[in-house]
C-alpha cells in the first residue's frame, strides 16, 4: 500500500493535544451563556456491529467499542488515553481526556469545542466543516462536527469527525479519521466507534493484580 495513505497516522500527531495551555490564553465567562441548549436533538447513536470488543483507557476511566479489525494502535498521539486503527481499512479513532480542574474556570463544552478546531486550524489547511449536532452521548452532553482537510506536504484529503463530551470529571476529544475517498464506506463506522464511548468508568485491582471495571447501568462486558 502506497506511504500516502498512512498520512492520517502522522497527521493527527501534529494538531491534536490537550489544550489546557491554549485555553489559558482564553478569558472565559462563567456564566454558561454560550453551552449548548436545553433542547437537545435526538442521538444519531447506532447498534454497534455485531462483532465489536472494548477498548479501556490504561485508567480505566474511559472506553469505546471497535469493530472486530481495528486494534490499539500506540503511534497515533501520545496524548491520547486511547488510540486505534484499522490500517487496511484507514480506520482511525484516538480519544483525549482533559480533566476540569486542569482548565481554566468557565471552560463550557462549545468553548471547549471551538478551542479544539482552533487547535486543528494552526496546522491543517483547507478545512471544510458540514454541520454539527448537539445530542447526549452516555448521559453527557456532547458536539459532533464532521470537516474535511488537508495536512501540510499530504496530497490525500482526509475525512474527520470530531466528537466533542463533557462529563462531570473532564472534557474529552473523540478524534476519527479515514481518507475521504473512503469516506462514505467509513464513516458509518466511525460514527458507530465514536457513539460507543463511556466515560467516568471505576475501575480497581483485584487481589491478583488484575483490573476491574464498574461498568456504567445497562452496559454488559464484551464476551
Amino acid at each position: 500500500m502506497p506511504a500516502s495513505t498512512f498520512a492520517p497516522l502522522w497527521l493527527w500527531m501534529a494538531f491534536a493535544g490537550c489544550l489546557s495551555a491554549n485555553l489559558a490564553d482564553r478569558a472565559f465567562a462563567a456564566d454558561g451563556d454560550d453551552a449548548p441548549p436545553a433542547a437537545q436533538a435526538p442521538s444519531p447513536q447506532a447498534p454497534p456491529p455485531q462483532a465489536t470488543h472494548p477498548l479501556f483507557s490504561a485508567d480505566g476511566e474511559v472506553m469505546i467499542r471497535l469493530p472486530e479489525n481495528m486494534t490499539e494502535n500506540l503511534t497515533l498521539n501520545a496524548e491520547a488515553k486511547i488510540q486505534a486503527a484499522d490500517l487496511e481499512r484507514e480506520l482511525y479513532v484516538l480519544v483525549i481526556s482533559e480533566p476540569k480542574r486542569e482548565l481554566p474556570g468557565g471552560v463550557t463544552l462549545a468553548k471547549y469545542r471551538e478551542a479544539v478546531l482552533d487547535n486543528i486550524g494552526k496546522s491543517a489547511k483547507s478545512i471544510k466543516l458540514g454541520e454539527s449536532e448537539q445530542f447526549k452521548l452516555a448521559g453527557h452532553n456532547a458536539v459532533q462536527s464532521s470537516f474535511t482537510a488537508l495536512a501540510p506536504d499530504i496530497e490525500p484529503r482526509i475525512s474527520y469527525l470530531l466528537t466533542t463530551v463533557e462529563s462531570d470529571k473532564a472534557f474529552h476529544q473523540i478524534l476519527a479519521w479515514t481518507l475521504d475517498s473512503l469516506a462514505q464506506r467509513n464513516m458509518p463506522v466511525l460514527k458507530e466507534v465514536s457513539a460507543s464511548f463511556q466515560c467516568d468508568l471505576r475501575s480497581a485491582r483485584t487481589a491478583d493484580g488484575r483490573r476491574q471495571w464498574s461498568l456504567p447501568p445497562g452496559m454488559t462486558p464484551s464476551k
